[in-house]
């Protein structure tokens, strides 16, 4: 049976909105855990990878969205970093990052657009999309912000942009912040670069069931790395090791955004069978500067 609340997109600015939706959901959030079992049981065991038709939206078509059990941390694949359109190359979290651009943030496709990667899928379906995109990789502490390599790729510190003030219409970050210690700076600067009405999207490891952020390293005064927590690494497609995570986030996130300069800070959620978004809930935080 179809779930009615299908790709509803649900929008939250508080830890207790967002519990009195989970308490009002909770037996729809049954149905779907179900749901995914039943897709990936087949393929458990064995650990083989497999594919589930859907919706692509990016694509415009239904796919057959490819599943591998890399990165599974239980008895389901990690369901947000694969479920890849064979179309587009995007995987879900991608493919929902489009879909919610398209659906909270009406740009148009002339308007100046910052995105915080430039080596990804996600970068080459969005640059068709905006003529006026920029991209960008963290490459190495010592370049200075804007410098661009002999491959094209441009380096930006997001705590110090080479940007001029409010040049964007619009700001998007996708798993991102939680790789910067001061991930805070971060959120003034992308404030400062945004226009007046100009839209902040991101998203990160998000805790919905909790208010405060749960810090797990940070830099000591003298550069080093403090690990309050087991290191915990996310992959990188520019480095091999991949990209320590210093915080996983809870609705403190919020007040962070209220205290960066931002409007109207919130959560948007959203799950969808027909449109291959599966697992959890997929969340954004969203913003605009005032």
């Amino acid at each position: 049976m179809r779930d009615p609340e299908d790709m509803t997109m649900f929008v939250f600015r508080s830890l207790d909105e967002y519990q009195e939706h989970w308490r009002r959901m909770a037996p729809r959030f049954a149905e779907r855990v179900a749901a995914a079992e039943a897709l990936c049981a087949p393929w458990r065991d064995r650990r083989e990878g497999f594919t589930v038709e859907a919706e692509s939206y990016p694509a415009g078509r239904k796919a057959d969205l490819a599943v591998e059990w890399l990165s599974s941390t239980g008895s389901q694949p990690a369901w947000r970093e694969y479920l890849i359109c064979p179309l587009t190359g995007l995987n879900a979290r991608m493919r929902a990052s489009v879909h919610v651009i398209d659906a909270q943030l009406g740009l148009r496709a002339g308007d100046a657009v910052y995105l915080t990667e430039q080596t990804t899928p996600l970068y080459q379906f969005l640059r068709a999309k905006f003529s006026r995109l920029i991209g960008s990789e963290y490459l190495e502490p010592s370049l200075a912000p804007g410098w661009i390599d002999a491959h094209g790729v441009r380096h930006e510190d997001l705590i110090r942009t080479s940007f001029s003030a409010e040049k964007f219409d619009a700001v998007l970050t996708f798993e991102c912040l939680e790789h910067i210690p001061d991930y805070r700076a971060a959120l003034r600067e992308c404030r400062r670069i945004l226009k007046s009405g100009g839209k902040l999207l991101f998203s990160v490891p998000f805790a919905a069931s909790q208010q405060e952020h749960v810090i797990r390293a940070r830099l000591r005064p003298d550069g080093s790395i403090e690990h309050l927590l087991e290191p915990e690494y996310h992959g990188d497609p520019r480095q091999q090791a991949g990209c320590l995570c210093f915080t996983h986030f809870g609705w403190e996130m919020i007040n962070d955004l209220g205290a960066a300069g931002f409007n109207d800070p919130q959560v948007v959620t959203f799950w969808s069978r027909e449109f291959g978004y599966l697992g959890d809930e997929t969340a954004f935080f969203l913003a605009t500067a005032p």
